[in-house]
């Protein structure tokens, strides 16, 4: 993984760059509430539990040793008397010498259409923090950067914006702006790396069938400059708490999951997925395989159940 860090950064000195800076996880539903601060997570859509707690892990390329590596905490609250929801999520991404953290408070408002509140748009927004390190020290340049300071680092704001719609038991669209203002970005003499806006459309659905509920999923994404990333994948939840999923990126990455999840007695549950991704081709045996790992606890119970019961 190095040569190619290294010969990423090395392109980059001597001028200003921007790159995909905001995290993705190929479990996309945890991706939804990522880039969403509107999204409901999937415990209350699923077993209609108004707080949720997860930790997620994803190391992409293992094949390297400095292999890119993403940590995410999220936790959220669902307040119906008031119509709100309410979060902090916390995340950090690790390549090598660079590394970036964050940390955001989510606010959401729910708009609903009918007396049941069956149909309900959502309007968020998260502000936070962002501090992006680069330990140049760490980096082996074939020629030395003239750069003033070992160690770039420089802590900004920023706000992300998002809606997200839903129609019991049918399904759920959101669309969403990461990083949509930010302040600060990390400057040094001969350096900048810029945040920019991405723009997210994620949607899936629920359709019963016997004893599943196959939920099928999409994700759209684009940021300036670069190609538009899509995703697609279906998830099976069985009755029995087993889930199986499999998905496909437009890079031809393949990826499949499993999990299962442990309902607790007064309605809490324990939910925990792994995937497993390797890409098509040659680049398989370069990059390596992908690995993602979640562990969600939720508890409290809503008064209104958005997806359909086995």
């Amino acid at each position: 993984m190095k040569k190619y860090i290294y010969l990423f950064l090395f392109v980059l000195i001597g001028g200003q760059a921007s790159a995909q800076q905001y995290v993705d996880f190929a479990q996309l539903r945890n991706d939804l509430v990522i880039s969403n601060p509107a999204a409901f997570s999937t415990h209350y859509l699923k077993f209609g539990n108004t707080n949720t707690v997860t930790v997620a892990y994803k190391d992409q390329w293992t094949n390297f040793e400095n292999s890119p590596k993403t940590y995410g905490f999220q936790y959220r609250n669902v307040y119906e008397p008031m119509n709100i929801s309410y979060g902090i999520t916390a995340l950090k991404d690790e390549t090598g010498a660079i590394s970036n953290f964050s940390l955001a408070a989510n606010f959401a408002y729910h708009l609903a259409f009918d007396r049941k509140k069956e149909n309900l748009l959502t309007l968020g927004l998260s502000g936070g923090i962002s501090q992006y390190n680069i330990q140049l020290s760490a980096i082996n340049f074939q020629e030395v950067p003239n750069v003033s300071s070992d160690r770039l680092s420089q802590m900004s704001g920023e706000l992300n914006v998002g809606a997200f719609f839903t129609k019991a038991n049918k399904f759920y669209v959101g669309f969403s702006i990461p990083q949509l203002v930010q302040t600060g970005s990390v400057q040094s003499e001969n350096l900048g790396i810029n945040k920019t806006p991405h723009y997210f459309i994620n949607g899936g659905g629920y359709i019963p069938v016997k004893n599943f509920i196959v939920e099928p999923q999409v994700n759209l994404s684009y940021q300036s400059h670069s190609p538009l990333n899509f995703m697609g994948g279906v998830l099976l939840n069985h009755e029995s708490g087993l889930m199986f999923g499999f998905g496909m990126n437009n890079s031809g990455q393949p990826n499949a999951m499993v999990g299962y999840t442990l309902e607790m007695p007064n309605s809490n549950n324990l939910s925990t997925s792994f995937s497993y991704g390797e890409r098509l081709g040659n680049l398989n045996s370069i990059l390596g395989s992908s690995i993602e790992l979640n562990l969600t606890y939720s508890w409290g119970q809503s008064k209104h159940i958005y997806c359909p019961r086995f």
